[in-house]
């Protein structure tokens, strides 16, 4: 059976809100999709790339917005993992451009974080589209919207 997750994450990917910001954002969101089989919050030590599982496309610069070769990209992130994710800094091949695997254009939605909101399988007919301003309120932070599929 597959799995759908719906996710929010920070902007900034080192970015951690307070215990008691993550529990009164985890119950905002669990009120918000009650038909979700599973709502969460998880905060690591280190910065985990987040990715949008089956969903994920491609990947383009976000300066000259050409397409980024797969290949390129996962040369990347494994470079930039030889840091635990600390230095996402990077000279795209297109443009030569700097920027930070963060900001590159994901299609669909990626990202880096220490900081995840999940809910499982929610059904998002008819989903407040609103929800991520709201949550960013609460979180105290820009927040970015990832939905994978398993």
């Amino acid at each position: 059976m597959s799995d759908t997750i719906f996710q929010l994450i920070p902007d900034q990917p080192a970015y951690v809100p307070d215990e008691e910001t993550v529990s009164l954002a985890e119950q905002f969101l669990r009120s918000h999709l009650p038909g979700a089989s599973e709502v969460y919050a998880e905060v690591s030590e280190e910065i985990r790339f987040i990715d949008a599982g089956a969903n994920y496309e491609s990947v383009s610069c976000p300066i000259c917005g050409k397409e980024i070769a797969n290949e390129w990209w996962l040369a990347a992130m494994d470079e930039a993992y030889e840091s635990q994710f600390n230095n996402l800094d990077i000279v795209v091949p297109c443009c030569g451009s700097k920027t930070s695997l963060n900001n590159l254009d994901y299609h669909s939605p990626q990202g880096f974080a220490r900081f995840v909101l999940s809910a499982r399988n929610p059904d998002i007919q008819g989903l407040d589209v609103r929800l991520p301003e709201k949550m960013e309120q609460i979180s105290g932070t820009k927040l970015r919207v990832i939905q994978s599929h398993y």
